[in-house]
């Protein structure tokens, strides 16, 4: 799933470095969205528990998508976040901002915890869609697990997806949800105070 998410990210991102104009049409298209949905203006608390509400429905949704069989809809969601980093990534490239700086000051602090969580619960969802074809056709359930008690210990398909089942809400509560918390804080409260000394004087959505 990592893999996938960079290469979707860097192949995007360079195709739109060659169609500024289609760069530019959908990263406004994902600041339109993100203003509908979150109190950017307003910023503080409220800001910081409108990101953590969204990407956690967001995350939460991929990984529960995976019970749906045969469609793998997760890796649908994790396609949908690369391709948004690689509009977001060329858009800023294009506008003679230094990439990497910004991707350091501006992604990195927050993304090293915010991606790794959208991906985990992608892969959790994979998961699922996985053990949920197998519980279907009735083949044996031998994919790895999160750790814990391996599912060659448990008595039937059934059990096994149950035990799948706990092991996946586990894992969302100890692991995404706090990875979650934490990147919502730092881009509310830290993030624009790092970008400060970069976009002094410029505006990313000036013409």
């Amino acid at each position: 799933m990592t893999l996938l998410f960079l290469t979707v990210a860097v192949v995007s991102h360079t195709y739109l470095i060659g169609h500024p104009e289609i760069a530019e049409e959908k990263v406004m298209e994902i600041v339109q969205a993100l203003m509908e949905k979150l109190p950017v203006l307003e910023g503080g608390f409220k800001l910081f528990i409108a990101i953590f509400l969204n990407n956690l429905f967001v995350a939460s949704l991929s990984m529960a998508a995976g019970i749906i069989p045969f469609l793998f809809i997760p890796v649908w969601a994790i396609l949908i976040n690369a391709l948004a980093m690689g509009i977001i990534s060329s858009y800023v490239y294009l506008k003679g901002i230094n990439l990497l700086t910004m991707l350091v000051l501006g992604i990195a602090p927050h993304g090293i915890f915010e991606i790794p969580a959208f991906l985990y619960a992608g892969s959790l969802g994979v998961l699922l869609s996985l053990n949920v074809i197998r519980l279907i056709t009735k083949t044996p359930a031998t994919l790895n697990m999160p750790p814990g008690q391996p599912m060659s210990d448990t008595k039937s398909p059934e059990d096994s997806f149950l035990f799948l089942l706990k092991r996946v809400l586990r894992t969302w509560l100890l692991v995404i949800i706090p990875l979650l918390l934490v990147a919502a804080a730092i881009e509310t409260f830290v993030t624009p105070q790092l970008l400060k000394p970069l976009l002094d004087g410029q505006s990313l959505f000036s013409g």
